[in-house]
């Protein structure tokens, strides 16, 4: 079974800042999200029910799961240092 995959505004607007050669590897680990959204290196983030994060080298996509209607919103994508301060 799949899951459909929302982005937030703040995610689209997240996707403009990263550069390329780490922007494929990031659609890469959202597509395979789609099958499996609780893959090997998911986290579940702390005080944020039904959040998690997914590393991507120094990059990290934090989404939301909703699995009984089977729907990812990615919440936040961006740098290790920055992207938690922001949630």
């Amino acid at each position: 079974m799949t899951y459909a995959i929302r982005f937030s505004r703040s995610a689209k607007k997240d996707i403009r800042r990263i550069p390329n050669t780490i922007l494929h590897r990031i659609q890469n680990a959202m597509d395979e999200l789609r099958t499996n959204p609780l893959q090997d290196g998911y986290e579940p983030i702390r005080g944020y029910e039904h959040c998690y994060r997914i590393r991507i080298g120094n990059y990290r996509v934090i989404y939301e799961l909703a699995s009984t209607i089977r729907i990812i919103t990615i919440i936040r994508i961006g740098h290790r240092q920055n992207v938690y301060r922001e949630l």
